[in-house]
């Protein structure tokens, strides 16, 4: 995996969590941290039982302080201690289950025990689509966040296990986009984000396509592990049809916003620009580009605020999707040194696409 490929796919990535500020902890706090949890457990044994289920939040927390000293062994057998109580208080499979679940699996990701953690990420994401007992945001952002675990794995599983860590994000991905559309409608601004998370994985499995490597024959492959492969040509258009689809997409919510959002269309239309650009196709990036700075202007978006944002262009993927030419900037700020603005005395009345 190279570190160009890698350092990408971890734009999409942000794995948060209860364990991800343990390193900025003082060693001595943390040691004190464990000492504290082990003796606020055992006090509660001493009181309710070993298996009563309001031992879980201190199970969590004893979890919490193992994983922040690389205790992991012994934090796998707390959590999954965790997970009999809740079985035997509330049944087999059960929406508390879940945090634990995903716990589990973080812990064995910091042991680089990945073949354990796919074993746990399908388990999971059979919890999420069998036993899920309404559609609503913590089941999407549950989804997301499996997927998210895919992703990582694209960069630290083996290599081997790249195009189906892959195919899995994407298909996490798109079912999360598609219950927000059945929960929200398909014109809800939530969805933005969503879709945008969808072009940048394209992205990156068009940088792993065109690479060359196995990746790049697994991800042809007509069914993963037949050996039958599709032509490149085929699967970048493919990507390049998802892509445009997606951007379209949020292009279409800002439109059906009240009032409409003209910026929002404006910015998508330049990242259909961006999108077309990578897939080499300059006629119609003109035409997106074109219709995107005329739609700024119409927009009422101040000349020289538009100046300041095209005189640096940056092609796709941005790190989101940013619906106004202020937020762009903003984003884009240090990029610019000591904060001063570009100079801008160079660009043109009009914008010009230059194909490289």
């Amino acid at each position: 995996m190279s570190k160009k490929l890698y350092i990408l796919l971890l734009m999409s990535l942000s794995l948060p969590g209860s364990f991800s500020l343990a390193q900025q902890i003082p060693p001595d706090v943390l040691v004190r941290n464990l000492e504290n949890s082990r003796a606020a457990l055992e006090q509660i044994e001493d009181s309710i039982g070993i298996s009563n289920v309001r031992l879980l939040e201190s199970l969590e927390q004893l979890a919490e302080s193992l994983i922040a000293l690389n205790l992991y062994v012994e934090a796998h057998g707390v959590l999954d201690r965790a997970i009999q109580i809740t079985r035997a208080n509330e049944g087999l499979f059960t929406p508390m289950q879940r945090d634990l679940q995903v716990r589990k699996i973080e812990n064995l990701i910091f042991q680089r025990d990945w073949e354990s953690a796919r074993a746990g990420m399908e388990h999971l994401n059979w919890l999420y689509v069998n036993k899920s007992l309404q559609i609503d945001a913590e089941l999407i952002d549950d989804l997301f966040y499996l997927s998210e675990l895919h992703i990582r794995g694209i960069g630290e599983d083996f290599i081997g296990q790249q195009s189906t860590h892959f195919r899995k994000a994407a298909t996490l991905n798109w079912a999360a986009l598609n219950l927000a559309k059945a929960l929200w409608g398909e014109h809800d601004p939530r969805l933005s984000p969503m879709a945008y998370r969808l072009v940048k994985q394209y992205h990156a499995q068009l940088v792993a396509l065109e690479r060359g490597e196995r990746i790049s024959i697994e991800l042809r492959e007509v069914v993963p592990g037949s050996g039958w492969v599709r032509e490149r040509k085929a699967v970048k258009q493919a990507f390049y049809l998802l892509g445009i689809q997606l951007l379209n997409q949020i292009k279409n919510i800002h439109a059906n916003a009240e009032p409409p959002d003209r910026q929002g269309m404006a910015m998508a239309d330049l990242y259909i620009g961006d999108w077309q650009v990578i897939f080499s196709r300059a006629n119609d990036a003109k035409l997106s580009y074109s219709e995107g700075y005329a739609g700024l202007q119409a927009a009422g978006v101040d000349k020289a605020r538009i100046d300041e944002f095209f005189v640096n262009p940056i092609v796709l993927p941005e790190a989101d999707f940013y619906a106004a030419v202020d937020v762009a900037l903003l984003a884009r700020s240090p990029l610019q040194e000591g904060g001063s603005r570009p100079d801008v005395s160079t660009v043109p009345d009009s914008i010009q696409f230059s194909e490289w």
